[in-house]
């Protein structure tokens, strides 16, 4: 490919099939724009027929692309239906759970208040008072003990006078 080149592909590619003798010229020589030429030529004489498509692929058309709408719509409520439903179950599973710890605590609370503290605080001042009633005879018994041990040396002592 040459500077020339270039030229004559710009004037191939911009011509409608008829070209000038210059290029023709050219084309004998190259054999890359010959085959350009060819192509375009060909390409260009190629004439397609220019029908109207049936009236009935319209409708096949038509056709498919409300079913294909009706599959998507369905699709995308099917999407929402079990997103809801998936949160209605995460909420139901949540009211369950709350109310059921309340319950509990309800529970709780009522049988804390059932048993009364009344009585075991009277057992309790009760065995207390006692064991101070204790304490103060163990003191006088050993005070006792003390001034009979006492009594009992005096006499031996007075014995042995």
């Amino acid at each position: 490919m040459n500077k020339d080149c270039n030229k004559i592909i710009e004037e191939i590619l911009s011509s409608n099939g008829d070209c000038s003798q210059a290029v023709h010229e050219h084309c004998r020589d190259c054999s890359e724009c010959r085959t350009l030429l060819e192509d375009w030529q060909k390409m260009y004489n190629a004439k397609l027929p220019l029908q109207a498509p049936p009236l009935s692929a319209d409708f096949n058309i038509l056709k498919q692309s409300r079913e294909r709408g009706k599959s998507i719509r369905l699709n995308k409520t099917i999407r929402r239906l079990v997103g809801y439903t998936a949160a209605a179950a995460s909420l139901a599973a949540a009211f369950i759970v709350t109310c059921s710890e309340y319950n509990s605590v309800r529970l709780e609370n009522k049988y804390l208040n059932q048993w009364s503290w009344s009585s075991f605080e009277n057992q309790v001042f009760t065995l207390d008072t006692e064991v101070e009633f204790s304490k103060e005879l163990l003191t006088i018994s050993n005070t006792n003990d003390d001034a009979l041990q006492q009594y009992v040396n005096n006499e031996i002592n007075l014995e042995n006078l």
